[in-house]
């Protein structure tokens, strides 16, 4: 199954995708330099239909946890990232060369009902799909600063800016790693 990964934010206007707020960041600056505290959602599409539907959670701390389990994900682990507003994880386990992804309601512990019921996904389109996701939010990130004074301040203090920057590069060494040694 071919998966694809985007963001959109939760601004005054409403859902505004990703692609559409790097090209206007100047439009949506004064909500933007709040981008730690803003709401919004990972939009995954799996052959090209959003599976998720809507929910909303903190993008940033959200993408954070996804980038910074990737690196176990790669690994082989079994990973779980609760949501912060809602009784609701995503969960990954590794399946041959691929993983299995799914959307859930309920704990780390304990699936009540499937959102997306548990679906092969080559763990190679996970690695680059997610990879692309959060260095799109990295840039971001990046072009607030460059617009705003103020708003570089706040961002470079942020414990999870400066965690998606750091889980980037675990993330990029992890997926590096495991390509070299399938190549031998």
């Amino acid at each position: 199954m071919k998966l694809q990964l985007s963001f959109e934010l939760e601004l005054d206007q409403g859902p505004v995708q990703g692609a559409d707020i790097a090209s206007n960041i100047e439009t949506h600056l004064e909500e933007l330099k709040a981008l730690p505290s803003l709401n919004g959602r990972i939009i995954i599409r799996l052959n090209g239909k959003d599976c998720c539907g809507d929910y909303s959670e903190p993008l940033l701390r959200l993408l954070t946890h996804w980038t910074q389990k990737l690196q176990w994900i790669i690994g082989g682990d079994t990973e779980t990232i609760p949501f912060r507003n809602s009784e609701s994880c995503f969960a990954f386990e590794g399946a041959g060369d691929g993983v299995e992804f799914s959307y859930f309601e309920g704990s780390e512990l304990e699936v009540e009902t499937y959102i997306v019921e548990p679906t092969p996904v080559r763990l190679a389109n996970l690695a680059t799909e997610s990879l692309s996701l959060a260095e799109s939010v990295q840039k971001l990130i990046a072009a607030i600063s460059a617009a705003d004074a103020d708003a570089a301040k706040a961002l470079g203090a942020d414990m999870d800016c400066r965690d998606l920057k750091i889980a980037i590069g675990e993330a990029k060494t992890a997926w590096h790693d495991h390509e070299l040694h399938q190549r031998r």
